[in-house]
């Protein structure tokens, strides 16, 4: 959402793979989101959002009104680098577990030779 304006969506349970003996929701929700000011890059933008219920868990249609409301302010942060993802954290954990992999294919390989002698 980067510039103002009312934006509407429509929320529901994926029920294509719901097996026969479980009970899917079949409830809807309407989410709307309304933003007001500048823009998402100046960070003048204000969001307000509010959830209503349409559809309740056997399909039928929902009194509405609303579940959740939120107002919230966009603020732009200015970043000079990437703030640290975890991708040092992923590469030495598989550097381990590679090593101890290898380590125990080593051990495995004397523990053979060991039993032939």
């Amino acid at each position: 959402m980067a510039k103002a304006g009312t934006y509407t969506f429509y929320a529901a349970e994926d029920r294509t793979d719901c097996p026969g003996d479980l009970a899917c929701s079949k409830a809807g929700y309407r989410i709307t989101i309304t933003a007001t000011g500048g823009t998402a890059s100046s960070g003048a933008l204000t969001v307000h959002a509010s959830i209503a219920k349409t559809k309740d868990d056997e399909g039928n249609t929902a009194d509405v009104t609303g579940i959740a409301k939120a107002a919230f302010t966009i603020t732009r942060v200015a970043q000079s680098a990437l703030p640290l993802t975890g991708a040092s954290e992923a590469r030495n954990n598989t550097m381990l577990g590679l090593s101890v992999i290898a380590a125990a294919l080593v051990l495995a390989v004397l523990g053979a030779k060991r039993s032939r002698a």
